[in-house]
């Protein structure tokens, strides 16, 4: 529902027709929260092809087959993961989930599925729609259905008429046949979620057979993935659509857009951003108009908020002499308002506020009212009109939160020492303020005093306080910033005076980028330490270039690092990674590895990793391994390999690896437990394997698929034989059926 007085030329807005077609991957009911996490982490990790390849095809305008993920779909067609609510009956209300990291384009994609509703391309059942911001002042502070229509009426009698009218009918029918569209609970304040008419509204407290559609990124809607029927991931560009976008971008311009394409694989860590179509569209802004980038987000947000200011100056007739490339030295009709939007902006971010008022944006900046068209803060910021039975008000946000980031960012590394101090000791280890004070890093290169003097906790210029190098994330981080800024004195101490007393790594859980990663490897490579019990890198995003990187860091460097246990599950690993992970496993004598929840597919490359005569357990779970994978390991494992545990569960394994599993198990004498359940192989297979077993004496547990009562009692009369030739030895063979 929108505005009341349309026509066929303003109704819908024709800018919509222009929505660039992303990719997503949605996932039914039966996923597992653990498993839920796994996908949002991957879905933000930018190698989307590899996700996408893994759940099916991605070719635009084509009807995808249910390719399964885990259950999981993937698809370019919006209309696919919408379709649920047309074929539903009414009776039961139905809440999809779509999630997805900053910038990926949440919030216009609402805005798409309200024009395609306009349009009845979908949502055919719901005779009315609701698009809500809840970054909006007027959205949160909503306590009734009245609130709700009313918002949506112009100061006209006929649409406040009609708003009555369909107020009424929501109350009658509880909202039937109406759709309501929620975007970003993420910028939905915790504070005033309690008693909240939207948390009602979500949660079908009010108006309970309406259908919802809520955005969120990731961090703030995990406590909804076991109560909606949909979870829907914007995972952004693929690699195709990268091209296209920049070729598109750069129409006319061949060469130009070769040059860009050849930047950004030279450098991976801007390449590893542009999935995400804003910072795509940065990229090529800057690109147009011959800034020089760097490999550096910090700097990529610089460089396109001067030219900003720069472009807006001479749109209003107040060109500058000078390039502008430096937020400290701006003309004198802007700087004011720049400094005080950056201080507005870093108290906002404390606040968790994204949206302000026209009062409170002249409150914060007295100037803007005397300089013509700054009222936008040069280009910064974007004005929204809100009309009401009443009156039309206007509120502002910054043109993206990334935006409002990095001028806080920038503030704090403008304060006086003292205020700048201040505000490290209270937000520094903040979630809130992270991406803040990694720009705020980049920016000052982790040179400024006042964040020296905060690391040492007032007592030193050169040291870190001994409380910073107890917690491992707040180390490694430490070193990290360090590392980036080039500050070899500064690692080089963080590595000498960090003491990790039980000698394990636990980064679970954290995105790390490529440049993280490999920031990890020289940080493995210059610690004291040598010896190591486990390296935990589960969910964090590492892919294929990030194992990559780590590979050239830890194994090119040649320095001898010993890892007893290596933990690389979820990182959206395909086959790429199997030469690079073999090679990491034999450099570094691991005893244990884990690989489940990636993407591995069709690879020889991992079974080179079984030469290393240290290796005793390998867990791939999840991993869509495919057969000829299978058969690679299994041939190995015919020769001297240590391994006494193999788990393949939950692959794609088939019949044909039978036969190289019985003549692995013939001459093997180390395995001792073999997991296969999970796997499509047919009880005949497994009788195979199984007869192989009378001239095996090592394995104690087999592990295989759910079958027939029928088939399931001849594998367990064959198993019940082997035990009793094998009743001298007292080794027998124990069978565990999956009945999952």
């Amino acid at each position: 529902m929108t505005r009341f007085s349309t026509d066929k030329d303003t109704w819908p807005p024709q800018q919509s027709k222009h929505f660039t077609t992303l990719a997503f991957i949605y996932h039914k009911n039966e996923r597992t929260q653990r498993e839920v996490i796994t996908i949002a982490k991957a879905s933000q990790s930018g190698h989307i092809d590899d996700i996408m390849q893994a759940a099916g095809s991605c070719e635009n305008n084509t009807t995808l087959e249910d390719y399964d993920l885990e259950g999981s779909s993937a698809t370019k067609d919006i209309s696919e993961f919408l379709a649920p609510f047309d074929h539903s009956d009414g009776s039961q209300p139905q809440t999809i989930l779509i999630e997805g990291a900053p910038g990926i384009g949440k919030s216009f994609l609402l805005k798409h599925i309200a024009y395609m509703w306009a349009k009845k391309h979908v949502l055919s059942s719901s005779k009315l729609l609701f698009l809500l911001c809840l970054r909006d002042p007027a959205v949160q502070k909503m306590s009734s259905v009245n609130d709700l229509v009313n918002y949506f009426c112009k100061q006209e009698k006929t649409a406040s008429s009609l708003g009555h009218i369909c107020a009424a009918y929501l109350y009658k029918t509880d909202g039937k046949d109406v759709t309501i569209l929620l975007d970003g609970l993420d910028e939905f304040p915790e504070a005033l979620q309690d008693d909240s008419f939207i948390v009602d509204i979500l949660e079908h407290r009010v108006l309970p057979a309406c259908n919802v559609i809520v955005s969120s990124r990731p961090h703030a809607s995990a406590h909804l993935h076991d109560n909606v029927m949909l979870r829907v991931d914007i995972l952004g560009f693929t690699e195709k659509d990268r091209e296209f976008f920049i070729e598109q971008s750069l129409s006319g311009r061949p060469e130009s857009a070769k040059k860009l394409l050849a930047f950004l694989q030279d450098h991976p860590t801007i390449n590893s951003l542009c999935f995400v179509p804003f910072i795509m569209t940065v990229l090529v802004f800057l690109y147009k108009h011959e800034v020089v980038l760097f490999d550096s987000s910090s700097e990529l947000y610089k460089q396109f908020v001067c030219l900003t200011i720069r472009r807006h100056l001479t749109k209003l007739g107040l060109s500058p002499k000078e390039d502008i490339s430096d937020l400290n030295k701006l003309p004198n009709c802007c700087s004011d308002i720049v400094r005080n939007l950056s201080r507005l902006s870093l108290k906002a971010l404390s606040e968790n506020q994204l949206i302000f008022t026209l009062d409170e944006i002249k409150m914060a900046c007295p100037e803007i009212e005397n300089v013509p068209g700054a009222i936008n803060g040069f280009g910064l910021l974007q004005a929204v009109e809100h009309f009401s039975a009443t009156c039309i008000t206007k509120s502002f946000n910054f043109i993206h939160f990334s935006i409002q980031e990095f001028l806080a960012a920038h503030c704090v590394a403008n304060l006086p020492p003292e205020e700048e101090v201040q505000v490290l000791k209270e937000n520094f280890w903040s979630k809130l303020h992270y991406n803040m004070f990694s720009m705020y890093i980049g920016l000052t290169k982790g040179q400024r005093s006042s964040f020296r003097k905060f690391l040492a906790d007032g007592n030193s210029q050169t040291g870190i306080a001994e409380k910073f190098l107890k917690e491992q994330t707040k180390c490694f981080y430490l070193y990290k910033c360090f590392y980036e800024a080039g500050d070899k004195e500064m690692c080089k101490h963080i590595c000498e005076a960090t003491t990790f007393s039980e000698r394990i790594i636990n980064l679970r859980g954290i995105s790390l980028l490529p440049n993280d990663v490999n920031c990890l490897g020289f940080f493995l490579t210059k610690f004291p330490v040598k010896q190591w019990r486990r390296l935990e890198l589960l969910n964090c995003n590492i892919r294929d270039i990030g194992c990559r990187m780590f590979h050239h860091t830890l194994v090119e460097q040649s320095i001898p690092v010993t890892i007893d246990y290596i933990n690389l599950s979820s990182n959206s690993l395909t086959s790429a990674s199997a030469q690079y992970i073999s090679e990491i496993v034999m450099f570094c004598k691991a005893k244990l590895l884990h690989l489940n929840g990636n993407v591995l597919g069709k690879t020889d490359g991992l079974s080179g990793m079984l030469q290393c005569s240290m290796l005793e357990e390998i867990y791939i779970h999840s991993s869509k391994l495919h057969t000829s994978s299978a058969v690679g390991l299994f041939k190995a494992l015919r020769s001297g390999s240590q391994l006494k545990t193999l788990s393949l569960m939950h692959n794609d394994i088939q019949d044909e690896a039978s036969i190289e599993i019985a003549s692995m198990l013939q001459v093997n004498k180390s395995l001792k437990s073999l997991w296969i359940n999970a796997n499509p192989l047919s009880g005949e297979a497994v009788l195979t394997i199984v007869t192989a077993l009378r001239n095996n004496y090592s394995l104690q547990l087999l592990k295989i698929p759910r079958y027939s009562y029928e088939v399931r009692k001849l594998i367990i009369r064959e198993v019940k034989s082997i035990n009793q030739s094998r009743e001298r030895l007292k080794c027998y063979i124990e069978l565990s059926v999956d009945f999952q």
